[in-house]
């Protein structure tokens, strides 16, 4: 009785049983989209100065058209990374353009950059937007990219691989993938197998061992070199056997054998142990042609490189050092199309194969070999071209030996402008590696001396240089800027009269905003 009675007061006080069927569950809402960030509110007049800039750039080197600049004339004697890159960026107006446009957010700026990339008539000015709509990493514009690929022009197509390699989408791949298989050049093919590669996609080495063996020196070197960068313990081997058939340009099989030392590593791990020999990611620097990567120091001292690569180096190091491309590279196909580029990565190749020496720095850098060393540093203070003279030393400091003080002193002291500015970035190098103080540390440049107060310390105050009568100088110190000079640099960019420093000033100020 207890029971019903207990069951009577619970089923009263919830209002009786319910014996209807459950109701059906309601689906989830759909997920809602992630909101775009809101553009950034930038100075009306910096964005009206990005799009006037981009009008006119013309493709042609703003630099001829500038005031006379004493410092670009020195850099462009130069032969170290550091004075090349900036020798490229205050020539070529696509460099900075795209830094700048890839810094802005603006529904106009964006709306110029998409034509620009799908309808300039410049080559500069498309790979410059195409690079910029890259760095935004926005899904929508695959179109553009897929419309690029469908020209016929190869400084495009390869300017397009670029862009992709940047492009921080899924379906970056697959449009490499047909770059690489549909590219109007081989360059473009080969540099789209190494960004593939990069990207962990297989495709591209067998693009690269194809392009070794074919007819194009410049397309059989880069694939040699992203060999090098990316290869497998077996492609160690294949490179060395390679090296011994390469016979018909200095280039190549510098490169080759390059690669070769770049790989040994990773192949005596996969011998003895240590490891599986696999290619580590690959560092961003590493890919920059303008990078000494120094492999031989990431070679243990006891093991022993074979001969006949030091051999091959030291045969070009004592008879190619000081040349460029002989007349029959020069009328290959390939070289045509890579004097053509205009884009970041295009500029720096072109400067990778202009002199066999240049190219030699990174080989036979932090060599222990005594005859190298000995024949490295012959170059370093011999040598009849300033710029070799430089690039000898810098590969000679990459050792960290004390006895190389009093070579890099009198770099210092030299009367050679590309020597001088040479040895700053060799003494940077060698005071890193050395541990026994820097040469640099006590013989600072002349402070009157702009270009060699950047190289030295990658920045120089903005007083007195922003006055400079040199627009290179002025543009130096304007990306020397570390913020709280927004309403200066406004008021500059209306009377700069040099497009290069105003490009300076407008990605300057976008960056802060």
């Amino acid at each position: 009785m207890r029971r019903v009675l207990l069951a009577c007061v619970l089923f009263s006080g919830c209002g009786g049983l319910d014996t209807r069927p459950p109701e059906p569950a309601l689906p989830p809402p759909p997920p809602r989209a992630p909101e775009r960030p809101k553009p950034k509110a930038h100075d009306p007049l910096v964005l009206s100065a990005v799009l006037r800039l981009l009008g006119e750039t013309d493709g042609a080197r703003w630099a001829g058209a500038e005031e006379h600049s004493p410092a670009l004339a020195r850099l462009a004697a130069m032969g170290t990374p550091a004075g090349i890159r900036l020798w490229n960026r205050y020539t070529h107006a696509g460099a900075p353009l795209a830094e700048a446009l890839a810094t802005g957010e603006d529904a106009m700026l964006d709306n110029r950059i998409v034509e620009a990339a799908r309808w300039s008539r410049h080559a500069e000015v498309r790979s410059a937007a195409l690079r910029a709509l890259a760095a935004r990493g926005r899904s929508e514009d695959r179109a553009v990219f897929e419309e690029a690929l469908v020209g016929v022009d190869p400084v495009l197509h390869f300017a397009l691989a670029e862009a992709l390699e940047i492009w921080e989408r899924p379906e970056a791949g697959d449009l490499l993938v047909r770059v690489m298989n549909e590219g109007r050049s081989h360059l473009a093919r080969v540099y789209a197998a190494q960004a593939l590669l990069t990207r962990g996609r297989a495709e591209g080495r067998g693009e690269l061992l194809k392009q070794l063996d074919g007819g194009d020196w410049v397309a059989r070197a880069m694939a040699a070199r992203a060999l090098g960068l990316l290869g497998t313990p077996e492609d160690y081997q294949l490179l060395l056997d390679r090296m011994m058939r390469e016979q018909a340009n200095d280039f190549v099989t510098a490169e080759i054998a390059i690669g070769a030392l770049r790989l040994f590593p990773r192949q005596q791990r996969q011998l003895f142990g240590g490891g599986s020999g696999a290619a580590p990611a690959p560092d961003e620097s590493d890919l920059d042609a303008l990078v000494v990567t120094a492999p031989r120091l990431k070679i243990p001292e006891t093991a022993l490189i074979d001969g006949r690569i030091n051999a091959t180096l030291l045969g070009l190091l004592e008879r190619k050092a000081e040349t460029g491309p002989s007349p029959e590279d020069l009328r290959d196909p390939s070289f045509a199309a890579l004097a053509a580029l205009v884009s970041p990565a295009g500029l720096e190749l072109k400067t990778r194969y202009r002199r066999v020496g240049l190219l030699l720095t990174e080989g036979l850098a932090g060599t222990s070999d005594l005859i190298l060393r000995e024949r490295v540093l012959q170059v370093a203070r011999n040598a009849a071209d300033p710029a070799i003279r430089a690039a000898a030393m810098l590969a000679a400091a990459y050792s960290g030996d004390a006895k190389d003080r009093v070579l890099l002193e009198d770099g210092l002291a030299s009367k050679e402008p590309a020597v001088r500015l040479g040895a700053i970035e060799a003494c940077r190098k060698w005071g890193a590696v050395s541990r026994l103080g820097d040469p640099f540390s006590r013989l600072q440049p002349d402070a009157s001396d702009a270009l060699a107060l950047y190289l030295a310390h990658g920045r120089i105050p903005a007083v007195p240089w922003l006055e400079d009568p040199d627009w290179v100088v002025r543009a130096l110190a304007v990306r020397s800027l570390r913020g709280g000079q927004d309403h200066k640099l406004i008021e500059r960019l209306a009377s700069e009269p040099s497009r290069f420093v105003q490009i300076e000033i407008c990605a300057a100020l976008l960056r802060a905003d």
